[in-house]
């Protein structure tokens, strides 16, 4: 685990090779990647599993939702509990959900999957900033913010390659799989960070 403590002011070329800077971005990356991917291939995916345009249309319409809720109550849920912890929940329904979407789901599953993704996705935001304000100081908290931010660019990579394991294999199946294998892979990174200080709590004097 490491240090709490960062200095006030830092250059670009210190915070890329920071440790810190890249475990953040290594525990982000599967949540920005099977988000994009899932967005990506929604429309093929559900034609693949036999739904048509409008079928897949409505799913779109579900994740915005999730989208939504997942900005609201995971911003409720760092306000009470240590931010690893709320990742890890993120990260354990993201699990459940890709585990779903390699079973060929029906159109109520296959919403479903959908919503939590849409949550999955706002929560990103969220946990993105609630990391980087418990781990750097405030006056380079909008820095942080950026060069995290750009490193998301690499994930454009996710469309083709996701377009190119379907035509290879002949189904969405194993672009789920490794998504799964990914996260596992990356997502531990996230308890090498400092968790969410404590804050003392005020006892009032007998008066």
């Amino acid at each position: 685990q490491l240090s709490d403590n960062s200095p006030a002011s830092v250059s670009t070329f210190e915070l890329l090779r920071s440790p810190r800077f890249w475990l953040i971005v290594m525990s982000l990356q599967p949540l920005i990647l099977t988000i994009s991917i899932f967005m990506v291939n929604l429309a093929p995916f559900a034609a693949d599993l036999g739904f048509g345009a409008q079928d897949a249309a409505l799913v779109m319409s579900t994740l915005s939702a999730g989208i939504i809720a997942g900005k609201i109550g995971i911003g409720v849920l760092v306000d009470r509990l240590d931010f690893r912890r709320v990742y890890f929940m993120v990260i354990l329904v993201m699990l459940i959900v890709l585990g779903l979407l390699t079973m060929s789901p029906n159109y109520v599953m296959l919403i479903g999957c959908s919503i939590l993704l849409g949550i999955s996705s706002g929560a990103l935001m969220i946990l993105q900033a609630c990391i980087v304000r418990n781990q750097y100081d405030v006056a380079i908290f909008g820095s942080v913010m950026g060069l995290v931010s750009l490193t998301f660019v690499s994930n454009s990579l996710g469309a083709p390659l996701s377009g190119w394991i379907r035509e290879m294999t002949g189904s969405y199946s194993a672009i789920w799989l490794g998504l799964m294998c990914l996260t596992l892979m990356l997502s531990p990174a996230m308890l090498r960070l400092s968790p969410t200080p404590k804050i003392p709590k005020v006892v009032k004097e007998p008066g």
